[in-house]
Order: structure tokens, then C-alpha cells, then sequence
């Protein structure tokens, strides 16, 4: 098993719009839980947990993703990516 510092951002940012894009939006909670998964990560640490969480920050802060409500979803409607 990887050490999570040694994902790249680029595809944990990819695992995040996979998991966004396949369920129409998801919590802040499911999509650091699921990332963790696709990664073969059994428990989310502390570790990964804020690296994927950085990520998901940068994709909100250009605009990829955005906030409603509590769901996170993608900005543009044509961004959604199917699993």
C-alpha cells in the first residue's frame, strides 16, 4: 500500500470528480471516504484525509466544484464525468 503523500494530486483530483460525477454530488464526508477507497485505503488517516481535502479545496477555489447546500457538485453541468 502507498504512503498518501505519494498520491498525485492530479489523480486524486480525478478520483474526486469521479466520485462527484457518478452520484450527482456528494458530502464533503463521502467524497474524502470514497477517494480513500479507490485509493485501496482501508481507514482515511489524518494524512490522507487532509490531502484529499486540499484537493477538493483547489478544485472549489477554481470553480470546478462548488458547494449546495451541504452536497458538492460540479460548477458546470457539462463537467460531469461518468464512473
Amino acid at each position: 500500500l502507498r504512503k498518501p503523500e505519494m498520491l498525485p494530486p492530479r489523480e486524486i483530483g480525478v478520483a474526486i470528480e469521479a466520485v462527484i460525477g457518478g452520484s450527482f454530488g456528494a458530502t464533503r464526508d463521502e467524497v474524502v471516504q470514497s477517494v480513500s477507497r479507490i485509493f485501496g485505503f482501508k481507514a482515511t488517516s489524518a494524512v490522507l484525509r487532509d490531502l484529499i481535502g486540499g484537493v477538493l479545496d483547489a478544485l472549489i477555489a477554481n470553480g470546478k466544484v462548488t458547494p449546495k447546500g451541504e452536497m458538492l457538485i460540479f460548477a458546470d453541468e457539462n463537467n460531469v464525468t461518468s464512473p
